[in-house]
């Protein structure tokens, strides 16, 4: 996950102004790459405060509260929104199951369809 760092720089020759330029810089979210990001991600969800998560992953408490305000939430919904449409995706097999079920038990009773 992205966070761009945003620089504008203006310098003046002998009093005169030069030059305007704005910079950007992408940076990744040191959290999001960390080797144990699920670990720490359990952490936040399960309440564990800042400072013991940055001591525990050598992550430091500025960056694991912006990973949790800015990259967690969507993370969470996008995996509910996964669980959710698997959910939905089981449901309608089982549906499909009994209606087979049920057109089979119609067939033997040489009930038509």
């Amino acid at each position: 996950m992205n966070s761009p760092i945003i620089f504008l720089f203006s310098f003046s020759y002998n009093g005169t102004m030069c030059h305007n330029e704005v910079l950007i810089i992408t940076q990744r979210c040191t959290v999001c790459t960390h080797e144990f990001v699920k670990d720490i991600d359990n952490a936040l969800i399960e309440g564990v405060s800042f400072r013991n998560i940055s001591a525990q992953y050598g992550v430091s408490k500025s960056s694991v509260y912006r990973h949790k305000h800015s990259h967690l939430s969507q993370k969470i919904t996008k995996e509910k929104e996964i669980s959710d449409f698997n959910n939905l995706c089981g449901d309608v097999e089982s549906l499909k199951t009994i209606c087979n079920d049920i057109l089979d038990e119609l067939r033997k009773r040489n009930i038509e369809v």
